[in-house]
């Protein structure tokens, strides 16, 4: 297996400021956003997603006004020029307070091709880190890409283990009728591996990775809750890469 130096979200500034986080040294806030303050910051996260930029698609506030709700799954449906757009967030689902994950479904109605981007998005505040270990449970989306014109979007559930003593993080996705996949960082480095193994009722869809070829494996995840004895949730992303092959997910997990 290729390794390669990824910073977990230890350290990583980038998706931080993407999920409007914040310096550790300042004391979190307690107080529960509302559905108004997490759907700002989703349309915020969504809006530099270059899938919709590249196609000049926008999201907005009012679009959460005709959204569909199913078994807890909210969908944003919206048609600008040739594209057909479709928003799953999936936090709700997740039982998340403080942000939402999903992706978002591009189809162009002239070619019929579908394009996939998946995201996750916590509302503003202060990062924190688990002081104890936890086990997180939730769900996952990833967007499968590389092949031409064959975009592929796979889900499954999700497990987020955090060991704080010894600086690892590992999360688990069993995706349906694919494979599972763990990615783990580990130590001061936050250095990130990965694996994957045939998961129940494997299908090809096209998509086969091959554990000594994966390269960039990369973890990110931001914890939510009234401190860092009290952490309830987590969202973040996940990467990796077989030659031309990516696969590019987010997950919603819970205490």
């Amino acid at each position: 297996m290729k390794n390669n130096l990824k910073i977990s979200l230890i350290a990583l500034s980038t998706l931080l400021t993407a999920c409007g986080g914040g310096s550790g040294n300042s004391v979190p806030n307690t107080t529960l956003p509302n559905t108004a303050e997490v759907n700002k910051a989703v349309v915020s996260e969504l809006n530099e997603i270059d899938i919709l930029k590249n196609n000049n698609i926008e999201i907005s506030l009012d679009d959460f006004n005709n959204s569909i709700e199913e078994d807890d799954i909210v969908k944003i449906i919206k048609s600008e020029g040739n594209n057909e757009v479709n928003l799953i967030l999936a936090g709700k689902q997740a039982d998340l307070s403080y942000g939402n994950f999903g992706y978002i479904e591009i189809k162009d109605k002239e070619t019929g091709v579908t394009s996939y981007e998946t995201f996750s998005s916590f509302v503003p505040g202060e990062y924190i880190f688990p002081d104890k270990n936890i086990t997180f449970k939730g769900n996952a989306y990833a967007s499968l890409s590389g092949l031409d014109n064959n975009d592929k979007l796979v889900s499954g559930s999700a497990e987020l283990n955090v060991n704080p003593d010894m600086e690892k993080e590992e999360l688990n996705v069993k995706f349906d009728n694919w494979y599972n996949l763990s990615v783990k960082t580990e130590g001061e480095d936050g250095r990130a591996t990965a694996s994957l193994s045939k998961g129940d009722n494997f299908k090809d869809n096209g998509y086969t990775f091959d554990n000594d070829n994966i390269s960039n494996p990369l973890l990110e995840v931001i914890y939510k809750g009234a401190s860092s004895s009290s952490i309830n949730e987590a969202i973040g992303n996940f990467e990796i890469s077989d030659d031309n092959k990516m696969l590019k997910g987010s997950f919603g997990v819970k205490k």
